[in-house]
C-alpha cells in the first residue's frame, strides 16, 4: 500500500524539478505519474467497491455488481475500438496542424 503514495511524491518532485530546469516534457511525464498514482491509490483504497453509496453500505456498487453480460461486453468493445480510432485520428490531425511552439509575442499561429 506504500507504492501509490510514493509515486505521488515522486511525480510532484519530478514536476517541480522539471519546471525549474524548463524541461516541459519531463514535467508532463511527472504530472502523468502523479495523476496515475492518485487514481491507483484511490482504486486500491476502495477495492472491491467501485462506487461507494452515500446511503446504506449494502448498496455500494462492487466489482461483482458492476459486471456486464458477455453480449454487452462484446458490443462495448466494438464501439470502444471505433471510438478510440476516431479519437486517435483526431488527436494526430490536430497535433500535426498546430505543431511547434507558439512564440511568446506571436500575432498568429503562422497558418
Amino acid at each position: 500500500m506504500w507504492l501509490a503514495p510514493t509515486m505521488v511524491v515522486v511525480g510532484l518532485i519530478m514536476i517541480a524539478v522539471s519546471l525549474a530546469r524548463r524541461w516541459e516534457w519531463r514535467a508532463f511525464l511527472g504530472s502523468c505519474t502523479y495523476l496515475a498514482a492518485m487514481l491507483a491509490g484511490a482504486a486500491a483504497g476502495l477495492y472491491p467497491v467501485v462506487l461507494p453509496s452515500v446511503g446504506k453500505a449494502g448498496r455500494n456498487i462492487t466489482i461483482d455488481r458492476a459486471l456486464a453480460g458477455p453480449h454487452a461486453v462484446r458490443v462495448g468493445l466494438i464501439w470502444w475500438t471505433f471510438g478510440i480510432l476516431l479519437a486517435l485520428i483526431y488527436a494526430v490531425t490536430v497535433s500535426w496542424l498546430f505543431r511547434g511552439k507558439v512564440p511568446e509575442h506571436a500575432e498568429s499561429y503562422g497558418h
